[in-house]
């Protein structure tokens, strides 16, 4: 599929861990094999998929691949609104509000350039809203088994990425803070403290277990147990190329990274994810003292995206290279976008006036980033090579291999605003506006919409299978509109009674 090379190079992994199969990477490892430097956990997932396609004799692998994405996108892409709906429903919304979060989530967020280039983002958001769940499942009820699958999720964040740690940990603490924001009961330190440790006595183990997948997914491809994949990468690095920078690939300045995570017009969360300022409003309104999980589940993200913004200031892709926005900030900033965006739904009063306001603005957010999905993220690393100069340009050519146009020295002004949102907006609109001549002749012609791989060469079985399981993820979007339309019979929040005189309730 367009633009997801980096899901078929961990595609090739997972062949390679069960048929030894070269996997193609740049990376010296043991044997003399080349590697990639990505970590284990969405080529777990892979195994199975690609096992099953190679007994049906599907041999070659661009064809493996194209099959399992198709498969997966709408299963993994439909959980993440399932799990996202179900978190606003622990956070004691009704269930139209918790609706009608989960379809802004969707709209007004970076979610739908996540949904349409398959990257592992909504699989790692999948997992965060998972363990959100459970822990509060594991909170209302005493079931282990809740707190088993909570934590089950959170090992496997951990396997995706290590620095996942940062948002990973402090959901850990949500049902301990939601009781000490809840000034309506007073707390029982003695029996919170029994709590808290029985938590850690299970999380331990399973984030354990994580961690030596982990390691020993780097002592198996590179003969080590120390580091993380980006200390391979970086020797790798500094033996092929003498034009890096010292401490590559932690050289930014911290300053740098840590203003153009937040604020740079290419990059910037405030541009991109623009419902993470509402936290701002969230703490100076009053009406938000009475809903202690709303509070918590606001300032565990808001904690979580803090510390990831910090935790890649220094690194040399803090940006997240080619996509739409900060994709390396994108799950704690969907953690955080999704329950404020219920409770600015469930904030509106009965005014007509504000509530056309609010959907004016909703639609105008919704065109922005559904219009990401349509600009091709390689001019983001073009705007990157301008940037950081030539011997960058050089080094990150050989390094990717993208074959990129770098040498194009008409690549002027419209380059360097090229993945601003207002120019994303602007060259939507010249797509309806201008004849397609016209349009062609000033623009570039790549587009990132639902591309795949040729899949003629499959049967029509496995053709139909792809089709059906795509429209059970069209599916769950038709219940999620209804529901948002029709609105549906109330139901207490599972495992204690919802405060109906909570204003996130009322409305």
């Amino acid at each position: 599929m367009l633009m997801v090379s980096d899901n078929f190079k961990r595609f090739r992994n997972a062949s390679w861990i069960c048929t030894g199969a070269d996997p193609g990477g740049p990376l010296p490892g043991v044997g003399g094999v080349g590697h990639h430097w990505y970590g284990i956990g969405q080529s777990l997932v892979f195994i199975p998929f690609d096992r099953c396609l190679a007994a049906l004799g599907i041999n070659d692998v661009g064809t493996r691949f194209s099959i399992t994405v198709l498969v997966l996108a709408p299963v993994i892409n439909g959980l993440v609104l399932f799990l996202s709906w179900h978190t606003l429903r622990m956070l004691d919304f009704k269930p139209r509000v918790c609706t009608w979060g989960t379809l802004l989530l969707m709209t007004c967020t970076t979610l739908p350039w996540h949904f349409q280039n398959n990257q592992e983002n909504p699989m790692m958001l999948a997992s965060a809203l998972a363990a959100v769940i459970g822990l509060f499942r594991w909170f209302d009820t005493g079931s282990w088994i809740w707190l088993n699958i909570a934590c089950a999720a959170q090992a496997f964040s951990l396997c995706i990425r290590v620095p996942n740690l940062a948002y990973i940990l402090p959901i850990f603490g949500l049902p301990l803070l939601s009781r000490i924001l809840d000034r309506t009961v007073r707390v029982d330190w003695k029996e919170e403290l029994g709590r808290l440790w029985g938590m850690m006595l299970v999380a331990v183990p399973w984030m354990g277990l994580g961690l030596l997948l982990d390691r020993l997914w780097q002592w198996v491809r590179f003969g080590t147990w120390k580091g993380t994949y980006f200390t391979v990468f970086a020797e790798w690095a500094f033996t092929n190329f003498d034009i890096l920078p010292p401490g590559f690939p932690f050289s930014v300045n911290f300053n740098e990274g840590l203003r153009g995570q937040l604020f740079s017009p290419g990059k910037g969360v405030v541009f991109y994810e623009p419902f993470v300022l509402l936290a701002v409003a969230f703490w100076f309104l009053p009406r938000t003292k009475t809903n202690p999980r709303l509070k918590a589940m606001i300032l565990v993200a808001t904690v979580a995206l803090i510390g990831s913004i910090a935790g890649l200031a220094r690194s040399n892709y803090w940006d997240g290279d080619p996509s739409w926005g900060p994709r390396l900030l994108a799950s704690p900033a969907h953690l955080l976008e999704l329950p404020l965006a219920a409770w600015l739904v469930a904030s509106v009063t009965g005014s007509i006036p504000l509530r056309r306001l609010l959907g004016v603005a909703a639609a105008s957010l919704m065109t922005l980033q559904i219009s990401g999905v349509w600009w091709p993220a390689y001019h983001e690393v073009v705007i990157a090579v301008q940037k950081r100069g030539a011997k960058y340009a050089e080094f990150t050519t050989s390094l990717y291999q993208r074959g990129l146009p770098w040498s194009d020295s008409s690549q002027t002004q419209e380059w360097r605003i090229a993945n601003r949102p207002l120019q994303v907006a602007i060259d939507l609109g010249n797509q309806f506006t201008q004849p397609r001549d016209v349009w062609l002749a000033q623009t570039p012609t790549a587009r990132m919409i639902w591309g795949t791989l040729p899949l003629t060469n499959v049967s029509p079985f496995v053709r139909w299978t792809i089709r059906l399981i795509w429209f059970s993820g069209i599916a769950v979007l038709v219940w999620l509109t209804r529901q948002a339309i029709v609105g549906s019979r109330e139901q207490p929040t599972q495992g204690r009674q919802a405060d109906e005189s909570s204003p996130t309730l009322r409305h």
